[in-house]
């Protein structure tokens, strides 16, 4: 018997959770998973500065950051994985990471020791 296509098997494959796409644990549910997920985006936000420097310079981007907490909140790891494109602008993503430390803690129903996350932070002027 023919080994199936592999347009065969992807359409055969059920689509990823939201809450494992985000780098959640794969056994969480995926409602409690992207709350979580959610909440530590709006806590990192609370702690953004723009960088005075880069106000001035009219410096604008988008950091995309990834980064690993445990259970109770404290930050394990934090990579800038796509540049801003100014070096002001990444430094203060990686600066917040470390303001944002420690993290709120995992609720019950998120399951794993490590919770990983990808999040853009987006530096825009208003005009």
């Amino acid at each position: 018997m023919p080994a199936p296509s592999a347009a065969a098997q992807r359409a055969s494959t059920p689509p990823q959770r939201a809450g494992t796409r985000e780098g959640l644990d794969i056994d969480a549910p995926g409602g409690a998973s992207l709350d979580y997920a959610s909440r530590l985006r709006a806590w990192l936000e609370a702690h953004k500065t723009y960088p005075k420097r880069a106000r001035m310079r009219r410096e604008e981007g988008v950091v995309h950051v990834h980064f690993a907490v445990d259970r109770d909140g404290r930050l394990l790891r934090g990579d800038v994985v796509s540049t801003s494109g100014f070096a002001s602008l990444d430094a203060e993503a990686m600066a917040m990471l470390d303001r944002s430390n420690p993290f709120p803690g995992a609720p019950h129903s998120v399951r794993g020791e490590r919770i990983e996350v990808s999040t853009p932070v987006e530096f825009f002027l208003t005009r």
